[in-house]
């Protein structure tokens, strides 16, 4: 038998692992992108006051902030695959999307719970998608040789960008 054998080691030894492992758990968890909701951009506002006192100048109007432009959407071809892996909070889900002329039918899958078909239109580069139960909705556009959208599933929602590659499910 040992005697006198001191424990204090090992201990010190497993809490440190512990404290580290915790740590970098958190460090993963908190930079794990939010699912986006539609439509909550804030708008920035900004107000300017003359100090008491003084003659305030007026300045020139200020240009109008330059909207964001998009490239208008490029028609799909007869036939074309996207594939995308959107990241959540608890892992990856594989989007497959196909194109089949003005159809279009898409497979969003997380293997955790998360398991859809989705069937639509793809009309002029605009994808328009949704389940049966139309609790699961794709919407995209086909921007250069991608297709960037929102898939929601629930009350969730994605943002992507998919690109071309092979599908194994269609």
């Amino acid at each position: 038998m040992l005697v006198g054998m001191n424990i204090k080691g090992p201990i010190a030894t497993i809490a440190a692992v512990a404290v580290v492992g915790t740590g970098l758990f958190l460090l993963n968890v908190s930079r794990q992108p939010e699912p986006t909701a539609s439509g909550n951009t804030p708008a920035a506002t900004s107000t300017a006051t003359a100090p008491t006192g003084t003659a305030a100048v007026s300045p020139a109007p200020a240009a109008p902030p330059a909207t964001p432009t998009t490239p208008a959407p490029r028609p799909f071809a007869d036939r074309e695959d996207f594939v995308a892996d959107i990241p959540t909070k608890t892992g990856n889900i594989a989007l497959e999307i196909r194109v089949d002329g003005a159809k279009a039918r898409a497979y969003a899958c997380d293997n955790k719970g998360i398991e859809t078909w989705m069937w639509g239109t793809a009309e002029n580069g605009v994808l328009k998608l949704a389940d049966q139960a139309k609790t699961s909705e794709l919407n995209g556009t086909h921007q250069g040789n991608t297709v960037v959208g929102n898939l929601r599933i629930n009350d969730k929602n994605w943002d992507f960008t998919a690109v071309p590659g092979a599908t194994s499910v269609f």
